[in-house]
């Protein structure tokens, strides 16, 4: 498949009678390029997180992804269809191809890291045009500076979440050496994993957990072997984990919806671990965990194997396996 770079793309559209207004924004965050490759890729985001733009999807390939994005205009506050072709360059390279009226649109991110835990993403954006719509250039400028700062403030928060479990040893599994549009769409999976180092298991004295209020964090402070528990209006205790399991997302008791918690990134159901009720405890088993009562603690399981997913069906995860 013959891939234009972006200058290949101006130097076309010049050839054609356009001329281009450039501007460029860059920004350091404590991600790693790999975390920024994700979140381009990542597919339900979207219309999730994003509330200033709805995708439609057309068309979608490992690599190749064509939309035609619902885009709200900022003051104006109605939506306009905008075309999107998006697609890798090379690696962490990545090529967004646009039309708003008599505008082409040409912007180009490139994410490289800037030391061993920050990534630097500079976005070059150009804006074409030919003849008198060009005196409208600084008004589209603003406009894309206005949206892009908007999705930035969503997606930053995402890929800042994941640097901030890279540094307690989790990591994150992709099928080949970039992330794929497709293997994004795949949200039963569990991504998220600990290094070697790492163990997969975590008992927790149990009167820790029976004497835990709503709201409270047992375990790790952080990571997928961290629990917090809610306390229903029936006196029902249930311990929830804090990571979503799939890519990361942090969840808490704002995420709960009647008996189970919604994903804020990718609306994924993710169900409790255990419930208690006057003191008697009830297991709840899922593909992610198993949990084992003991004696005097409770013990936590995590599958920590992404490369299980690869096949189904899936089954409960057994702790003494």
């Amino acid at each position: 498949m013959s891939k234009k770079s972006f200058l290949n793309l101006k130097q076309l559209f010049k050839k054609k009678g356009f001329k281009f207004r450039d501007f460029e924004v860059s920004s350091i965050g404590d991600y790693l390029p790999d975390d920024a490759d994700w979140n381009y890729k990542d597919v339900h985001h979207l219309n999730i997180v994003h509330k200033t733009v709805h995708g439609v999807q057309a068309v979608m390939t490992d690599d190749v992804m064509c939309n035609i994005n619902l885009q709200k205009i900022p003051i104006l506050g109605f939506e306009i269809p905008m075309p999107l072709i998006q697609y890798d360059h090379s690696k962490h390279n990545a090529i967004y191809l646009s039309v708003l009226g008599p505008y082409i649109v040409l912007i180009n991110s490139i994410f490289e890291k800037f030391n061993e835990t920050q990534t630097n993403v500079i976005t070059k954006f150009s804006i074409g045009s030919k003849g008198i719509f060009r005196v409208l250039n600084p008004i589209i400028e603003h406009l894309l500076k206005k949206n892009n700062k908007m999705l930035m403030n969503d997606d930053l928060p995402m890929r800042n979440r994941r640097g901030e479990l890279r540094k307690i040893n989790h990591l994150f599994y992709k099928n080949t050496e970039r992330y794929s549009f497709e293997f994004s769409e795949n949200i039963e999976r569990a991504n998220v994993f600990l290094n070697e180092e790492e163990k997969n298991i975590i008992n927790i004295e149990k009167k820790i957990i029976l004497e835990a209020k709503d709201g409270d964090i047992v375990g790790n402070i952080n990571g997928v072997l961290s629990f917090f528990v809610t306390v229903d209006n029936e006196g029902v205790k249930s311990v929830w984990p804090t990571t979503c399991s799939h890519e990361g997302a942090k969840l808490s008791n704002k995420c709960l919806k009647t008996n189970f918690l919604l994903c804020p990134w990718h609306n994924r159901k993710v169900n409790s671990l255990l419930s208690i009720k006057d003191g008697n405890i009830k297991i709840k088993p899922t593909i992610h965990y198993a949990v084992k009562v003991m004696n005097d603690k409770i013990g936590f399981k995590y599958r920590n194997d992404p490369k299980y997913y690869e096949n189904k069906p899936f089954e409960y995860l057994k702790y003494d396996d």
